[in-house]
């Protein structure tokens, strides 16, 4: 899953790159993934691990939003956000402290699709509470998973038709005066 990232990545910089590199990338891992058990087996031991669950049906979303070029907020359907939202939050804090990284990988794929909901407000305080803890030791690594993500809605978003550029409005200096005031 993270080489179809970094291939996502890698051919949204390429002004050109052909698609079909990636899509039939998209293809080839979403067939590994879905040929893997789901877990929802009772008899599986794979039901009762939820970290599993969580990742399988976090990179289900991403790869549907690779191949279609849709921004994660709409290829998320409800149901995506509730099974995700079901096995994630059935593994304990402490658990997902030691796995930070993929923590906050999974809480990505499904943010954007979870505004409007009860849930969004929770993962977005997960979100930030997680990014803050990772940055504290390694910043850099953060800084660049988090920019390439951003790098990765662009590229989705730029296949939309609809698509609109906002420019940044100037901050007003005045109001950002207290700032750098050593005097």
């Amino acid at each position: 899953m993270r080489f179809l990232q970094i291939t996502t990545i890698k051919s949204s910089e390429e002004v050109g790159h052909d698609l079909t590199d990636v899509i039939s990338e998209a293809d080839w891992v979403q067939s590994r993934i879905l040929s893997l058990p789901s877990g929802t087996d009772p008899t599986s031991p794979l039901s009762k691990d939820n970290i599993y669950k969580s990742c399988r049906t976090a990179a289900l979303i991403y790869i549907r939003a690779i191949r279609s070029r849709t921004p994660l907020s709409q290829v998320c359907s409800l149901q995506d956000l509730n099974q995700l939202w079901s096995s994630m939050w059935r593994v304990t804090l402490t658990q997902w402290k030691h796995i930070p990284g993929i923590f906050v990988w999974i809480i990505l794929s499904g943010l954007q699709a979870a505004q409007g909901t009860p849930h969004g407000r929770f993962l977005k305080s997960m979100f930030k509470a997680a990014a803050s803890y990772m940055s504290l030791e390694h910043f850099d690594v953060v800084d660049a998973s988090l920019m390439n993500f951003v790098k990765m809605q662009t590229w989705l978003r730029s296949a939309r038709r609809d698509y609109v550029t906002v420019e940044p409005k100037p901050l007003a200096v005045k109001n950002l005066a207290y700032i750098h005031n050593y005097k």
